[in-house]
């Protein structure tokens, strides 16, 4: 099985590459109306897709067999004898002599590593801020996945098989409006409301409040006025 890659979602280049992935347990689910729809209604409308889900368990190991791409601090690899051997060839009598001494090399890891600690960490400071990963299986590639939950259990120093739970954050689009724009308010000078040219300021209220004083006038006196009596009127 194809190694887990965890990349970060948004943001600064983060990595981190597991050395071995055991299990992969991936998860969709939609959750659908208990209520009975119209006929020929739309069925998109009444079933909501929930997150995917995401259970890993990887393995990771600060003797690794490669040297690992990611957390790899403080170790490098390096060419070393290995074993050595000594050659025979067989003289013209059929015996057997003593021939040249081989010696055979290799490329080896050097160094120590804390990668089951390094890696922990990170995991952890992922889910404590919040931040979101990129997470590559065997399956298929999430994104925008939070870690749920993380396990860790130490039966070996130096190795651990991680439990992990992901779950994708959705993501939704909003619809912007444009805001109402109200007209510019009269700037002023010195302190005294701007007055169009010809007009004094106050003019118009002045006015306003006048007509208003003389319509008051005139409905008062309708009222205040007595009518003409029916039995005084000339037959």
């Amino acid at each position: 099985m194809a190694r887990a890659f965890f990349r970060n979602f948004d943001g600064p280049k983060w990595e981190v590459e597991v050395d071995v992935t055991y299990r992969e347990n991936h998860g969709s689910r939609a959750t659908v109306t208990k209520h009975a729809i119209e006929t020929g209604a739309n069925s998109a409308d009444h079933i909501r897709p929930e997150p995917l889900t995401l259970s890993l368990e990887v393995g990771v190991t600060d003797n690794p067999i490669a040297v690992p791409t990611t957390q790899n601090d403080g170790i490098e690899r390096v060419t070393k004898p290995l074993f050595t051997f000594q050659k025979t060839k067989l003289d013209r009598d059929g015996v057997a002599r003593a021939g040249q001494i081989v010696t055979v090399s290799g490329n080896v890891l050097s160094g120590k590593l804390q990668r089951v600690q390094k890696v922990y960490e990170e995991f952890l400071q992922r889910q404590r801020k919040g931040l979101l990963a990129n997470v590559e299986t065997s399956l298929l590639t999430y994104q925008a996945m939070a870690f749920t939950d993380i396990r860790a259990p130490i039966e070996t120093v130096g190795r651990c098989v991680f439990t992990l739970e992901l779950e994708q954050v959705q993501f939704d689009t909003l619809a912007l409006v444009d805001a109402i724009k109200l007209p510019p308010k009269p700037k002023k000078a010195n302190g005294k409301p701007k007055t169009e040219m010809g007009k004094k300021p106050g003019a118009d209220v002045d006015a306003g409040a006048s007509e208003n004083q003389d319509l008051l006038t005139g409905i008062g006196n309708m009222f205040s006025e007595e009518p003409e009596s029916m039995s005084s009127a000339e037959p």
